[in-house]
């Protein structure tokens, strides 16, 4: 791919970043296969397109969760022309946390702490991968089937 080409992409993802984080995003999967399939395999990658402003958009969603004991090492990750616009996930000394969006660094610099996240992975009896998941879907308005916001 040429760099023109690049640099075009890399404006499109600056230019329509924050209303993709902003949009509401439906996956055409079921929840439970997704969670099963994070169980099982420990990843999952879906690619999905929504629309903004009549301009159809393909999103890739991916989501690991190799350690099943370590809710730490969970992350979830929305990308647009492979570019994160948005992402959820842990960093000692952070905790849990979103990251933001800044047209010029994208979603790679600015963190927001998730303190909701943060007290539920704390807790022995509510640190399930299916409740992580759930939480981290809703924060990053993301439905399923079975899953809504």
């Amino acid at each position: 791919m040429s760099s023109s080409s690049q640099e075009e992409l890399l404006d499109e993802v600056k230019r329509l970043g924050e209303r993709i984080r902003s949009a509401d995003k439906h996956l055409p999967a079921d929840f439970y296969e997704v969670l099963q399939a994070l169980e099982e395999e420990g990843e999952y990658e879906q690619t999905f397109s929504i629309t903004i402003e009549g301009e159809e958009i393909t999103l890739r969603l991916n989501i690991r969760a190799k350690d099943k004991k370590r809710p730490s090492s969970w992350q979830v990750a929305l990308k647009f022309h492979n570019k994160r616009v948005d992402c959820i996930d842990y960093e000692p000394g952070l905790g849990w946390h979103q990251h933001g969006w800044n047209r010029e660094t994208l979603a790679e610099k600015e963190k927001t702490s998730l303190p909701e996240m943060t007290n539920k992975m704390s807790d022995r009896y509510q640190a399930t991968l299916e409740n992580w998941l759930r939480l981290a879907l809703s924060l990053m308005k993301i439905t399923t089937r079975r899953l809504r916001t």
